[in-house]
């Protein structure tokens, strides 16, 4: 468990994160959801959102997932499948 975004970036310099789920607004979130990609090629993100203004910006940058708000259990679950988490 991160409580904030910046915690999540030091933390990931020293551990190895299977998934990451990102609930991030507006392009700044964009923009840092793109900076924790860079910072972690090798993990599996899902990005959480109210709207699907960047699911192709995502999807080019080979995110496992993409969700829309509100969740939905069944989302959240082929979430975790696409990440080997529960297989």
């Amino acid at each position: 468990d991160f409580l904030s975004k910046d915690e999540l970036l030091v933390t990931g310099k020293t551990h190895r994160l299977d998934t990451i789920f990102l609930y991030l607004r507006g392009p700044e979130g964009f923009l840092r959801a793109r900076r924790i990609r860079e910072e972690h090629p090798n993990s599996n993100m899902v990005f959480i959102a109210d709207t699907t203004e960047y699911a192709v910006q995502c999807m080019r940058l080979h995110f496992t997932d993409y969700m829309l708000l509100p969740l939905e259990f069944k989302s959240f679950v082929r979430a975790m499948k696409l990440s080997g988490i529960g297989s």
